[in-house]
């Protein structure tokens, strides 16, 4: 089911169901306080799409995509996925979560944000979602010691030695709004959650997860 609203009285389509991939959640609610945004039968409210654990899934800011109009994502796919290289730590639990996220290539892509009160600590933020690009599954990561982990693992792998100019900048700008979304803080878990909102916890040492 297509999700649509108005925009300054044209009909917009932002979605189908939870996944809002043509437009991110900052052009989204800049639109909503300006007044730009109405209902359309059959959806719901604009302020439903942008209120907290509400359930919907915002398209990623991706930094080239922010001179785009409301609703316009150009020429780049709606399932669109930043791919992000992964590197394996010492803990042997916390190498199984990400081998089930990333797959064998230690490779995930960034795809969506979800505006969420953390399960942990009850903190709003932008839960950051990324898809394995072998399973196709998508995973909701939204606890600081992961998400610091994703931030390094992009500078170090393609920033500080990027293909080019462009590309560092690029990804020195995914940080930056990974970052903007969490307003970083200390957490002493490091809990994955798939996209649905089911939580996945490590169990003993060296067993995968549930």
């Amino acid at each position: 089911m297509g999700e649509y609203i108005k925009y300054n009285g044209s009909e917009i389509k932002i979605g189908t169901c939870e996944s809002l991939y043509y437009t991110g959640y900052q052009k989204y609610e800049k639109a909503l306080k300006e007044g730009h945004l109405s209902a359309l039968t059959g959806n719901d409210p604009p302020e439903e799409y942008a209120k907290p654990d509400s359930g919907y899934r915002f398209r990623f800011p991706f930094p080239d995509e922010d001179k785009l109009p409301f609703g316009d994502i150009g020429n780049f796919h709606y399932h669109r996925g930043v791919p992000v290289r992964l590197g394996l730590e010492k803990d042997l639990d916390t190498n199984e979560q990400w081998k089930l996220i990333a797959g064998k290539g230690l490779q995930l892509e960034i795809t969506q944000q979800k505006l969420v009160h953390r399960e942990d600590d009850g903190k709003l933020c932008l839960a950051l979602v990324v898809r394995n690009p072998e399973s196709g599954l998508s995973f909701r990561i939204e606890e600081d010691p992961a998400i610091r982990k994703i931030m390094k693992d992009i500078l170090f792998n393609h920033v500080l030695n990027p293909a080019n100019k462009e590309q560092g900048r690029f990804y020195r700008s995914i940080v930056s709004r990974i970052r903007e979304g969490f307003q970083l803080e200390v957490s002493t878990k490091n809990t994955i959650r798939n996209s649905t909102g089911k939580t996945q916890h490590t169990r003993k040492r060296g067993r995968r997860l549930r």
